[in-house]
């Protein structure tokens, strides 16, 4: 083994209760993907959480479904974390749920769609919800375009 491979001795001790989060990143997630993570929060201070850096954010997949807009997405932008953000309109479209005040519930993925079928809810992965949900978000967009800014050329 080369020197570069034997740079780092995982010598493990245990955790104090008064420990900084830099320190329990640097000292103890030592290996597997807790390492890769260790390498990403260095790769995020030393060069993203820099002045004058630009960071997009780009989101894909079921991310707003799951609550992630309101309490991830949005202390990033309203932190400065992000500059700018490229969604795909499913996220979008889904965030409105929380914005409307509609409900969402945590379930699992192996629940029998067509009981969920019949009984009116709509499953994406392991987060439930009420037909209805899709129904008031359709007419909450309906209204908004149709109001008066809408209706002009743009």
């Amino acid at each position: 083994m080369s020197i570069q491979q034997l740079s780092r001795k995982i010598a493990p001790i245990p955790i104090s209760t008064d420990i900084s989060v830099v320190d329990l990143i640097d000292g103890y997630f030592t290996a597997y993907n807790s390492a890769r993570l260790r390498e990403i929060c260095h790769l995020l201070s030393r060069e993203v959480l820099q002045e004058g850096v630009t960071v997009g954010l780009t989101l894909s997949g079921a991310m707003t479904p799951a609550g992630f807009g309101s309490s991830v997405l949005a202390p990033l932008i309203r932190n400065g974390f992000v500059d700018y953000i490229i969604s795909t309109g499913a996220n979008l479209y889904h965030d409105l749920h929380y914005a409307l005040g509609l409900d969402l519930y945590a379930s699992h993925p192996f629940v029998d769609d067509v009981k969920l079928r019949q009984e009116g809810r709509i499953r994406i992965y392991d987060i439930v919800f009420g037909y209805d949900v899709l129904l008031q978000t359709d007419a909450f967009i309906r209204e908004l375009l149709r109001a008066e800014p809408f209706q002009k050329r743009m």
